[in-house]
């Protein structure tokens, strides 16, 4: 990756990172903390439900990067489908589910939203699977400045439709809507890049049904990440009460803030990362070892920023009804440091397309987490837990499957050598 890419991919996380803050600053003074609860849950959704669909995005970047690299071999015409095609058949089929078991889920969740929301909620969605798969089929490419615009502009065009809904004095459906609207914007994208143009004809390395098998793969383990990653709200909301819920907002927005100046980067970094780990010119292992030292490294002063001049800032940017003391911002960050080496580690097990230890990984630590959120401690305490543990537990599987396949490596180069 070129120092230009990785700026272009910095300035588009970084536009990323300050437009999500920007939406739940303005919705915070908008809406009352009860209703930016039901909003926070309502994205908390939409982002695990992308994060879901991200699996598809991870798996076109590794298709599509392990192809560069190798011979060209002819497909068959019929296996030469677009993989836009299938990542948007999967998608649909999953949107089709949702909606049909929405009668079951949307009480214990979506509890202040109309029904509406379901509809936002799910067809928003499965349009972003769109936008996710193009950004990997460019991420695998190494077409960084395209692959930023996109990121970028799409955050930005967020942050503008919520700023007008507030202008416009919408309620709590009014700002869901307004949320989902710019998952859309890579359709129109094609009409003036090139470069999308010819990511969205880009053809599958496989025949549909290996495609398809890979990407749900992909999806499951993605399933796990996002649960964690932007979902944990709603497992959150699971385990409340609605009194303990309607005081809940300080307690999400910090989550939402602490969390975001390292995961809204490294989430965007993600076919990055994968391309890096890839690289015959670096050993994998010292790559791993370079990025996540310098994750934990960033992390640690963040947390001590965060026990500092967090509480203040809290108050400054979303009114004092949303201090949050110094302890819990400190501790919130140091599990997002957790959860962010979980996802670089899943990076370097995905490189190798070990889907299974990938997705293994990320579940286990999801179900740790989901056990731990309904503990007998208080929400801000279960919460600290269940985000710290889930991930520790998750970066033991994808430390032991790494640690597999470096001895397996060793011991074939021994005997090579012998």
């Amino acid at each position: 990756m070129t120092g230009s890419g990785a700026a272009s991919i910095g300035i588009a996380s970084g536009v990323a990172a300050v437009s999500g803050y920007g939406v739940l600053v303005i919705v915070a003074h908008v809406l009352s903390p009860a209703r930016n609860a039901d909003f926070l849950v309502y994205w908390s959704l939409l982002f695990a439900l992308i994060g879901v669909y991200g699996g598809l995005q991870q798996e076109a970047t590794r298709a599509v990067a392990t192809a560069e690299m190798l011979p060209a071999v002819p497909l068959a015409p019929r296996r030469r489908s677009p993989i836009l095609l299938w990542s948007l058949v999967v998608a649909a089929a999953l949107t089709v589910l949702a909606l049909a078991a929405s009668p079951w889920w949307r009480s214990s969740v979506l509890v202040g939203s109309a029904p509406l929301a379901v509809l936002l909620l799910c067809g928003g969605g499965m349009v972003y699977s769109g936008h996710l798969t193009v950004v990997g089929i460019m991420s695998g490419r190494r077409q960084w400045s395209a692959t930023a615009v996109l990121i970028g502009a799409e955050s930005l065009l967020r942050l503008v439709i919520v700023g007008a809904a507030a202008l416009a004095g919408v309620g709590l459906g009014g700002f869901e809507a307004a949320a989902t609207a710019s998952t859309a914007l890579w359709l129109l994208m094609p009409l003036v890049s090139p470069t999308l143009r010819s990511a969205i004809r880009a053809p599958a390395d496989a025949p549909p049904a290996q495609v398809v098998r890979r990407s749900l793969q992909a999806m499951l383990a993605a399933l796990g990440s996002s649960a964690l990653v932007v979902g944990f709200p709603t497992l959150l909301r699971l385990s409340s009460t609605t009194a303990e819920w309607a005081t809940a907002a300080p307690l999400v927005l910090a989550i939402s803030v602490t969390r975001a100046p390292l995961l809204i980067p490294l989430n965007a970094f993600q076919g990055v990362a994968i391309g890096y780990f890839l690289d015959p010119r670096r050993g994998r292992a010292a790559a791993m070892v370079r990025v996540i030292g310098g994750i934990v490294g960033v992390g640690v002063i963040g947390a001590v920023l965060a026990a500092l001049v967090g509480p203040p800032l809290m108050g400054l940017f979303f009114g004092p009804a949303y201090r949050v003391s110094g302890v819990v911002l400190g501790a919130l960050t140091l599990a997002a440091v957790a959860l962010a080496v979980l996802t670089m580690t899943g990076a370097g097990v995905l490189s190798l397309a070990h889907h299974r230890a990938y997705a293994a990984g990320w579940l286990v630590a999801m179900a740790v987490s989901l056990g731990l959120v309904f503990a007998p401690m208080s929400l801000s305490a279960r919460a600290i837990l269940a985000l710290a543990a889930g991930p520790v537990a998750g970066i033991a599987v994808h430390a032991f499957a790494l640690r597999g396949t470096a001895r397996a490596a060793g011991g074939s180069g021994g005997r090579s050598a012998a």
